[in-house]
């Protein structure tokens, strides 16, 4: 019994001592890449700024090279190799999407080891912020021509991945960024997918593309089909239209729509006739936001709408 207490003792020990030493590797990770860190990107060096946004497994920084040129620095923790192939399928995905001004593009990578530690590096051209809901109680800054401005910069970066076989399946606030300049610009491609149409032949297929989904920020955003994942479902470049309305849905009522049983999507009571939004800007989100797949416009078609609208 004795030998089993002090067995017992020194398990614990090691394992406090463990816990300490990785709490030790994190504050060092943290303080390594802090604020004004300098950090190697391919050929790039680059000095880390403030926070832009962060998550459980990323975090974006602004950031600004010996040049003065600033870009947007994301550090990826990849704690596994499945963490490590999503980070490269991502990659591939920056790379292809590299000449549109309405989505990310991928500068240099690198990785970045501290012990067990892995970190992927993704360097990008400069964003200042998310798009941002308003608060409760807060003015609606969103006006239907603000709407339309935002709304049509998201349906041509959209055009162009979709044009490319590509689908993002994650469209949301944190998903969008602007630019100086106001341009608006579609970050955060883990939950992409190329080419767009996903795999959901078998029960197996549907599992592996929930595991893929994972990293998702918007699951309130996301269309019907991808929310419920079933095997045979078609899910493509479509469920990103489904987003974009709900996207829409919420800059102009502060928050994504929910689905009435049997109806679809509900607006709000009052909506056709309080006017702060058109009836051609109600007739877009209702479009893009239709539950029938195959009923959804592409996003060009989408875009040119939104045009319409800017005034």
């Amino acid at each position: 019994a004795t030998a089993k207490k002090w067995l017992a003792r020194g398990l614990s020990a090691a394992k406090s001592k463990a816990q300490a030493a990785a709490r030790a590797v994190e504050k060092g990770v943290d303080a390594a890449l802090g604020v004004d860190a300098i950090v190697v990107v391919g050929e790039k060096r680059v000095k880390m700024g403030a926070t832009l946004d962060a998550s459980e497994s990323r975090t974006a920084h602004a950031a600004r090279d010996e040049s003065g040129t600033d870009y947007v620095l994301t550090l990826v923790n990849c704690p596994s190799k499945d963490a490590l192939r999503a980070v490269r399928k991502e990659v591939e995905v920056l790379t292809a999407l590299g000449d549109c001004r309405n989505c990310d593009a991928l500068v240099a990578q690198a990785i970045l080891r501290d012990g067990s530690r892995l970190d992927v590096a993704l360097l990008a051209p400069p964003w200042v912020r998310l798009l941002k809901l308003p608060a409760a109680g807060e003015r609606n800054p969103y006006t239907e021509a603000r709407c339309a401005r935002v709304l049509r910069g998201v349906a041509a970066g959209l055009a162009y991945a979709h044009g490319r076989g590509i689908a993002h399946h994650d469209v949301g606030p944190r998903c969008v960024a602007l630019r100086k300049d106001g341009t608006p610009v579609l970050v955060a491609w883990a939950c992409a997918s190329s080419p767009a149409k996903r795999d959901t032949a078998s029960r197996e297929a549907c599992m592996r593309a929930t595991t893929e989904l994972a990293p998702a920020r918007h699951a309130a955003y996301r269309a019907p089909e991808l929310a419920s994942l079933a095997p045979g479902g078609v899910v493509d470049e479509r469920a990103d239209a489904f987003s974009f309305g709900a996207l829409g849905f919420a800059m102009a009522f502060r928050a994504p729509p929910r689905v009435a049983a049997g109806r679809g999507v509900a607006f709000p009571p009052g909506t056709e006739r309080d006017h702060a939004y058109s009836g051609r800007f109600l007739a877009l989100l209702r479009a893009a936001l239709c539950f029938a797949v195959g009923d959804r416009p592409a996003m060009a078609e989408l875009g040119r709408k939104c045009q319409m609208l800017e005034g």
